[in-house]
């Protein structure tokens, strides 16, 4: 017999609006159209500005100092080459739960930066990762490679991430209001219509 333990998780919710007005007249003189492109470019920016806060949750100086401090097993340092990757790999698959358990993660994400697509697609899409002469076995244990285009690349060692495929081992969580699957754009009634 055991028990589950409870523990707290607090979420808030949070908007984020933009409104625009224009006058009907305005609407009339628009023969080019382009004050109804508004509404998708505002959606456009709103989908983007999401993109940016999730990586902002895994990609800052807090995130990465507090991970750097616990240990070599969880954050190192270095550039993405071959020889790091395997250390990365291979500590993720030395995961341990808080019980000391094998967590035995299957699927990892290699997540980076557009600026190591290129080193990446050499290290692990070439014809050398599939085991040929001189290659690496690094492509089988990468199920993916995500481009993030907001990870910071100010430093001279490029960050990049390994994360755990989150029907695996849940890593960061964003969640939305209920029927609310991504940005919206309205367009509110006009109190005078011809």
């Amino acid at each position: 017999a055991t028990y589950v333990a409870e523990s707290y998780i607090q979420y808030g919710v949070e908007e984020y609006a933009l409104q625009f007005d224009v006058s009907w007249q305005t609407i009339v003189n628009d023969d080019l159209g382009k004050i109804r492109e508004t509404p998708a470019r505002m959606a456009k920016a709103a989908r983007r500005f999401e993109d940016a806060f999730v990586s902002n949750l895994y990609d800052n100086a807090t995130t990465q100092a507090a991970l750097i401090a616990l240990g070599v097993t969880i954050a190192g340092t270095g550039r993405l080459t071959t020889a790091n990757l395997a250390i990365g790999l291979n500590a993720m698959m030395q995961r341990t739960d808080a019980n000391g358990n094998a967590m035995n993660i299957n699927k990892v994400f290699l997540v980076i930066p557009p600026i190591l697509e290129i080193q990446a697609g050499q290290m692990l899409n070439n014809l050398l990762a599939y085991g040929g002469v001189g290659g690496n076995e690094l492509g089988k244990y990468i199920s993916g490679i995500y481009t993030d285009p907001y990870i910071t690349t100010a430093g001279a060692n490029v960050p990049w991430y390994l994360f755990a495929d989150p029907a695996e081992v849940p890593a960061v969580s964003v969640v939305r209001l209920q029927g609310m699957p991504g940005p919206i754009v309205a367009q509110k009634k006009s109190d005078i219509q011809m």
